[in-house]
């Protein structure tokens, strides 16, 4: 068990030198995608919530998308279930919006990235039967 946690501990200081060794620009090439990333879910977010009756600026959904995001990383749940609702009941509750409607919007956000990665496996998979029906009729009888 200790030399799995010394690796580990070895793993995550080189990490650490390398993020020192490259400075600023390491981190800036980091920061402007991960800032788009969390603009774009604010704005998923603001959408889906206009879409159910609630009015929030592009601010507050950039920041409750935000939080959203920090709880779903927590490794207490499969794909954030449980957590997401909870955390989007709270800090809606602040708004007076009602918890039934905080859940519908958390089932909302589950969808979006569930949908997305139907569309991904339907186009890999539409690709790869292409491909080898391609092999199939090149390859001599």
């Amino acid at each position: 068990m200790r030399s799995s946690q010394d690796g580990l501990r070895e793993r995550l200081l080189a990490v650490w030198h390398d993020l020192v060794r490259q400075g600023p620009r390491m981190a800036l090439q980091a920061a402007i995608p991960a800032s788009a990333q969390v603009i774009l879910s604010g704005a998923a977010l603001c959408f889906l919530a206009r879409a159910l009756g609630v009015e929030l600026t592009l601010l507050t959904s950039v920041w409750m998308s935000a939080a959203v995001y920090v709880v779903v990383l927590l490794p207490i749940s499969v794909a954030g279930l449980g957590v997401r609702d909870l955390t989007l009941i709270r800090s809606l509750a602040l708004l007076g919006v009602s918890a039934p409607v905080a859940v519908a919007l958390s089932v909302l956000l589950l969808t979006d990235p569930l949908l997305n990665a139907l569309i991904g496996g339907i186009w890999q998979m539409s690709a790869t039967l292409g491909n080898s029906r391609k092999l199939r009729v090149t390859q001599p009888p």
